[in-house]
């Protein structure tokens, strides 16, 4: 059974043969889907609402008689999420003890102190909407500096890297990826723009940050950083048994709200978001005609 090894730096010829292998699953569609949903969850309804009048009437969107529809939201999904989210914002109490459970107050101050510093608890509630809504979200963990520093990543953001050889792979289990691509988006990006974007491949052994026009086309310009944090782990074996050794980490973990199926995305709850839509712009225009 052929086989890589996860927790050593690839070749660059290995990186590029994954990315060209990797599985792009109804991507457009999850997207667009995703995209609104996640529009919606902000509180950017209004603003969909009003383009998506002037698309469908444009001419009374564009007249000076008076006759402009003015949108109208029903914010269903905003309470939906908030709510279904806010049922575990609860206080988290931390405790660092000892073996025989006595807390050590030194070092759950710093950890508190740690954990406030980088904004952990606001980071993970905002993953739990985001879930609760997609059904799947990521979180990536940089490393700047010698500090962790959580991001939240999109599951339209998050792209899975097939081993060269992919024969054995099980495209539901997580470990058999050789890594994960995920989109570096700015605020001041333009979506549309034929100029390269930029792209992290994250792996055990490293974080890989790439140019490219698409995620899976590499255009060259490689720059590769070794991940510096390890935990004791016993990786898999044909035998199935190996000694536990300190090894990286996959600094990419993925929240599902239920079991991965066959794919990243199983199901999801963004259909809300496009009947939330419909509704408003018929309220829209009914209030109007009233």
């Amino acid at each position: 059974m052929a086989t890589i090894d996860l927790f050593r730096p690839q070749s660059e010829d290995v990186v590029r043969g994954s990315l060209r292998l990797a599985k792009a699953q109804a991507r457009e569609r999850v997207e667009d889907e995703f995209d609104l949903a996640i529009d919606y969850l902000e509180g950017r309804q209004l603003e969909d609402v009003r383009a998506e009048l002037n698309n469908r009437h444009p001419n009374a969107q564009n007249a000076n008689k008076g006759e402009i529809i003015h949108p109208v939201i029903v914010p269903l999904t905003e309470r939906y999420v908030n709510e279904a989210a806010n049922a575990y914002n609860r206080p988290v109490k931390r405790e660092l003890t000892n073996e025989d459970g006595v807390v050590n107050e030194e070092a759950t101050k710093v950890l508190s102190a740690e954990l406030k510093a980088c904004g952990y608890d606001e980071i993970q509630h905002r993953r739990e909407k985001i879930e609760i809504l997609l059904g799947t979200c990521g979180q990536w963990y940089q490393a700047k500096r010698g500090q962790l520093k959580p991001r939240i990543v999109l599951p339209q953001r998050i792209h899975p890297v097939m081993p060269e050889d992919s024969r054995f792979a099980d495209p539901a289990d997580q470990e058999d990826y050789l890594g994960y691509v995920v989109d570096l988006i700015n605020d001041t990006d333009d979506a549309g723009s034929s100029n390269p974007k930029q792209f992290a491949l994250l792996s055990r052994s490293e974080h890989s940050y790439f140019e490219g026009r698409g995620w899976s086309e590499f255009l060259g310009r490689l720059e590769r950083y070794p991940n510096p944090f390890t935990w004791p782990q016993s990786p898999d074996s044909d035998d199935g048994k190996s000694d536990e050794q300190d090894l990286p980490l996959q600094m990419l973990t993925i929240w599902h709200r239920s079991m991965p199926c066959d794919e990243l995305v199983t199901d999801t709850d963004a259909d809300i978001v496009y009947l939330n839509r419909e509704l408003n712009i018929q309220w829209s225009v009914l209030l109007h005609t009233v």
